[in-house]
């Protein structure tokens, strides 16, 4: 490979050291794979944007995986203290439902209550609220309209 073109060995080594930082930054993650060849000169247009795409998620899936190794013991001290019995599943940002995402909620649901727990669904309203009037899940699941609304049920 020429010099000044491609993404070699090196270049990819570079923005995968740059990728730990930077994920830990209240900044996109994402940028420096732009940023640094720009900065550096680099001539990345031989590179297939498949490829570019493909690189791009390798070094956010290695910089994850570093990230739950590094901190695999502060992880483990957190799940311990989840309480699996009370779930707030929160769908308030949601604008899209399919079928598997709604399969998946329900079995969630479903599996806290096998275990003896409780859970509700927040629907304040919108799309996912509609996606639950139309399949008459609102009236078999535990709906709340607010996450305030279902910590107290759940409290209580």
């Amino acid at each position: 490979m020429a010099a000044g073109g491609g993404l070699g060995a090196g270049r990819a080594a570079l923005l995968g050291v740059v990728q730990g930082p930077t994920e830990l930054l209240p900044v996109s993650s994402s940028a420096h794979l732009r940023i640094v060849p720009w900065l550096l000169g680099w001539d990345l247009e031989d590179v297939s944007a498949e490829d570019r795409k493909a690189f791009e998620v390798a070094v956010h899936g290695g910089a994850a995986l570093a990230l739950l190794i590094g901190q695999r013991r502060l992880i483990a001290d957190e799940l311990r203290q989840l309480d699996g019995r009370r779930v707030v599943v929160d769908l308030r940002e949601v604008t899209f439902l399919d079928s598997t995402a709604l399969g998946v909620v329900v079995r969630g649901i479903h599996t806290v209550g096998d275990r003896g727990g409780d859970a509700r669904i927040v629907l304040p309203g919108g799309s996912a609220r509609r996606i639950f009037e139309i399949t008459t899940l609102e009236g078999v699941l535990p709906v709340a309209p607010s996450r305030a609304e279902a910590l107290t049920a759940l409290a209580a």
